[in-house]
């Protein structure tokens, strides 16, 4: 990841049910979608709506274009696959720092970079104020290549402060990875 490019993550999940807008739009797809099953109209029906959706998302967050956004079946294998390329090129002597507040769909994939001799520096805190703390000691005591944290602790619902921290670790262009998948409002970075 290149100093200075920011990345976004939404989950469509979350605790709250969709907008009756948004219900309506997913019936009227799914109807249409559901007389061309996986033919080759369906599939560029398919491919259209994606790519509707992609538009929707960059005019969102303010961008030129689309380029970039993926849209995947569920938290868990975007966190996976997110973990997996940003992690590609760590080994040892590198440092990725989790929370103690992460789901397992975060823990694994750590688990495997571990593996490959990555160090894992897992913090913990009890507070906003203390995670704060928390994490300026780790950038200056072992700068992490990676910092990934919850927006919404999985094990507690306590709410994480992670624009103060993303502002921490931007200002050391550390690259981090928010986890906004239970949080009522999507988060980005």
């Amino acid at each position: 990841m290149g100093v200075g490019r920011s990345l976004a993550y939404f989950n469509h999940a979350g605790l709250s049910h969709p907008v009756a807008a948004v219900t309506a739009r997913m019936r009227t797809a799914e109807k249409a979608y559901r007389t061309q099953l996986f033919s080759e109209a369906g599939i560029g029906s398919y491919y259209a709506a994606l790519e509707e959706c992609r538009r929707a998302i960059a005019e969102l967050m303010g961008l030129e274009t689309p380029a970039g956004i993926s849209i995947l079946a569920n938290a868990s294998a975007a966190i996976q696959i997110l973990l997996s390329a940003v992690g590609a090129p760590l080994g040892p002597g590198d440092t990725i720092t989790p929370l103690d507040q992460e789901h397992p769909c975060v823990t694994r994939p750590i688990g495997m970079l571990a593996a490959r001799g990555v160090a894992v520096v897992t913090l913990t805190a009890a507070s906003g104020t203390e995670l704060l703390t928390r994490i300026e000691e780790q950038v200056h005591a072992r700068r992490p290549a990676l910092v990934i944290l919850s927006h919404v602790s999985y094990k507690n619902g306590r709410i994480l402060p992670v624009a103060e921290i993303g502002a921490i670790l931007a200002r050391e262009a550390i690259p981090y990875i928010v986890d906004g998948a239970a949080g009522a409002r999507p988060y980005c970075s």
